[in-house]
Order: C-alpha cells, then sequence, then structure tokens
C-alpha cells in the first residue's frame, strides 16, 4: 500500500512537472513620434522668403485680394502663390505643409498704416511701398500645440517704375482779391490751405506725401497766356501797388 502512495506521489509530481500552463500572450507595440525641431523648421520657412525686395508691373498684377483675405492660408499654398513666390530667397525643403502649418497675412504701407486687399492693389498699381506681415502658425507635437513665427516682406517699387500723370485738374480760388499796398508773399502762402490738385485717377497729389513730397507757386504774369505757358513774368516788387494807384489784375 504504501509502495501504491509513493508511486502515485511520484506520477503526480511528473504529472505536474510536463504539464504545459496557460497563459495569455499579449504582444504591445508602442508607435514613438520622431522627435523634430519645429522651431528650426519655422526659421527655415521664413528665411525662404527675402526680407526686402523690389516688384514690378507684372508681378504686382499677379497680387490677389481674395488669396490676401483668406483668415487661413496653407504653408504650402503660400510658398506657390503666383504673387508671394516671386519673393523666395531659397527652396524650402522642410516639413510645413499645408496640415501641419498656415499663414495669416496682414499690410501696411510706407507710413505704417493699415491697408486692407483693395489698398494693396491700390498701392502696388501705383508703385508705392508695401510691408506684407506674415504670421505663419505650426504645429510643434503630436498633441497638436502649436506656435507662431512672424516674419516681414518689405516691397518696394523699382526703378524702371513711375507714376505718370496725364492729366492734371487744379482747383483754387479765383479771382484771388487783395488789397492795394498788401505784402505778395502773403497771396502767395495761400497755396497751404486753398489750391489742390488731382491726377487721372482723382488721386490728391499735394495730400499724399507719396505722391508729391514738395511743390512752390510760381510768379505772378500780366496775362493768362503768359501765365499758362510760362511767358515773362511780371515786375511785382515786396507789394501790391501801380504807379498810377489803379487796379490791376495778375495771373
Amino acid at each position: 500500500m504504501k509502495k501504491s502512495i509513493k508511486y502515485a506521489g511520484i506520477a503526480a509530481a511528473t504529472l505536474l512537472t510536463v504539464a504545459p500552463i496557460a497563459a495569455p500572450v499579449v504582444n504591445s507595440v508602442t508607435t514613438v513620434q520622431a522627435a523634430t525641431d519645429a522651431s528650426a523648421d519655422a526659421d527655415a520657412y521664413a528665411a525662404a522668403f527675402k526680407s526686402s525686395a523690389t516688384y514690378n508691373k507684372t508681378q504686382a498684377g499677379q497680387f490677389s485680394e481674395d488669396f490676401f483675405s483668406k483668415d487661413k492660408i496653407g504653408a504650402a499654398d503660400f510658398l506657390s502663390d503666383s504673387f508671394f513666390s516671386n519673393f523666395l530667397s531659397d527652396k524650402y525643403t522642410g516639413s510645413l505643409n499645408n496640415s501641419n502649418a498656415s499663414v495669416k497675412l496682414s499690410a501696411t504701407d510706407a507710413n505704417d498704416a493699415a491697408l486692407d486687399a483693395a489698398g494693396v492693389t491700390s498701392a502696388l498699381k501705383d508703385a508705392k511701398a508695401v510691408n506684407f506681415k506674415v504670421v505663419l502658425t505650426y504645429f510643434t507635437d503630436s498633441n497638436n500645440t502649436t506656435a507662431t513665427k512672424k516674419f516681414t516682406i518689405a516691397l518696394t517699387p523699382s526703378s524702371d517704375q513711375t507714376s505718370t500723370v496725364t492729366s492734371l485738374n487744379a482747383k483754387f480760388t479765383t479771382p484771388y482779391k487783395v488789397n492795394y499796398g498788401s505784402n505778395t508773399a502773403d497771396a502767395k502762402a495761400q497755396k497751404s490751405t486753398d489750391l489742390s490738385l488731382t491726377d487721372q485717377d482723382d488721386n490728391a497729389l499735394l495730400s499724399d506725401t507719396n505722391e508729391v513730397s514738395s511743390y512752390s507757386l510760381g510768379g505772378f504774369f500780366n496775362s493768362y497766356s503768359d501765365a499758362l505757358n510760362g511767358g515773362s513774368a511780371a515786375s511785382v516788387g515786396s507789394t501790391f501797388t501801380t504807379t498810377d494807384g489803379s487796379a490791376t489784375t495778375y495771373y
């Protein structure tokens, strides 16, 4: 009986030793996003554009008001835009694209006054300076955390562009009456408040320093024809007087 019990114990022990033990097998795969220097990538994107450049008439005609006015422009779309691509200094080879970065645009004139889309079109048409302010927004990690990079593209017209006045409209008080014996300089002084000049596009030439930086009035003439054609000026001294004290008219 003891042998039987002993044998059974050995058999049981043997069975326990060789019996397979079932256990669940768990396969775990962890995906780790490759780390990139997003800030350096944004710097490279900004550096791809010229900080200052000149534009010609053909390039000015490529400006799109609709594109400029978008709330969000894809980073790749901005690089390939027909107007802004003219001002790339180098090819951008980074990873920013339409899915992970966007651009928002604004603009100012030479005096830092804000320009809307129509204002930019007008400035480019008239060969004026325009500063484009670019705000690049991009993702910095897989959690959609964002950062911004700001840069400016300052454009000035090329030297071959000139603003040509083909028609000039002058408005001023006429006749302008002065007292006998008054100072002739006083009549010329009225230029700052009385004279207005506009061109063929109704641009106010004297009120816009980008159009006319300075001007001066000519002298006095005895006839309309002389004044119109730049003829001989009248002999007028420092005061309005005549040899016989009579009234007279100058042009």
